[in-house]
């Protein structure tokens, strides 16, 4: 089976060399994809609680937040640890300074514009979200001859991550949305949001060592080697897919759980595959696909 995908995996190979289109590496280097990725998850959310998933200020919203989160994240680094990563994106981003900075501006812009479209408690809960994320970038001063942030204790980085992700793509539908749902079909889908999230990260770390032991940072594959952290990611997709199951058995939306599996299973081929993982970009093309996909089945499944 793996000799007979080698000539596809070198003609994507061949396919990525050739990859210098303008417009798909902006999309990819400015965070504009993985934006639309949490948008992706957030319309799955409405069809997991029984909503027609369809467009609304919210998704706006959410779009915005995570391309201000994400190159706001990434220029704090180039401040702090100028020239020090190696990835990509940062040698991109090293490259279009400016570029950031516009990202970043329009991105406030968009918040602003989209705010007077969502209830007030939106607000609150995204000025929650943002005082966690903006933790993720900078030092908190304790006392005065010492820094520490939150991503610096065990495993604290893919944790802080998923749960900002989970509330960010389930709970605002929820505060945007005047019909009540049953606490523990809210507890399930966010366990299994959770989950998802968290085992798509750990390859992303296990890529960022050498650049987290340098920041600081103790991840999963920095305390347990790599190895092991993927039997962790592999773990935490599977309980996600078995929660589901039982979930979406018990509340009559087998055709969710029919499209989790094919998700769950596509993703775990993709993050465990090192014929994918050698091609450049594997991380922010295909693995950032997985939860684009994910979304679209689930949203697929609602209509069909």
């Amino acid at each position: 089976m793996i000799v007979s995908t080698l000539p596809f995996i070198k003609l994507l190979s061949v396919i990525a060399n050739q990859f210098h289109l303008k417009l798909p590496k902006f999309i990819i280097n400015s965070n504009i994809f993985i934006a639309i990725a949490a948008v992706s998850l957030t319309l799955a959310t409405q069809a997991q609680l029984g909503l027609h998933p369809r467009i609304h200020a919210y998704h706006a919203l959410i779009f915005f937040a995570v391309v201000l989160d994400y190159n706001f994240h990434r220029f704090m680094k180039m401040i702090r640890f100028p020239g020090t990563f190696r990835s990509e994106k940062y040698e991109w981003a090293s490259g279009h300074v400016f570029t950031i900075k516009v990202l970043i501006g329009l991105s406030l812009a968009g918040l602003a514009a989209t705010l007077f479209f969502v209830s007030f408690k939106t607000y609150c809960f995204l000025g929650l979200l943002a005082a966690i994320t903006v933790s993720y970038s900078l030092p908190v001063h304790l006392k005065r001859k010492y820094n520490f942030r939150i991503t610096e204790s065990a495993c604290m980085k893919s944790i802080l991550i998923s749960l900002v992700w989970t509330a960010a793509t389930i709970f605002i539908v929820i505060l945007n949305d005047s019909k009540s749902f049953n606490t523990r079909h809210l507890l399930l889908l966010s366990i299994e949001r959770f989950l998802f999230i968290f085992a798509i990260t750990i390859p992303f770390d296990i890529r960022d060592t050498a650049d987290d032991i340098r920041a600081g940072i103790r991840t999963i594959p920095i305390i347990y080697g790599p190895e092991r952290a993927m039997q962790i990611s592999n773990i935490a997709m599977i309980s996600a897919l078995i929660i589901a199951i039982g979930h979406y058995l018990t509340t009559n939306m087998m055709f969710i759980a029919l499209a989790f599996f094919v998700s769950v299973a596509s993703t775990l081929f993709f993050t465990n595959s090192k014929q994918l993982k050698l091609l450049p970009f594997y991380y922010h093309v295909i693995l950032d696909s997985c939860i684009v996909l994910h979304g679209i089945l689930i949203c697929a499944s609602y209509f069909l």
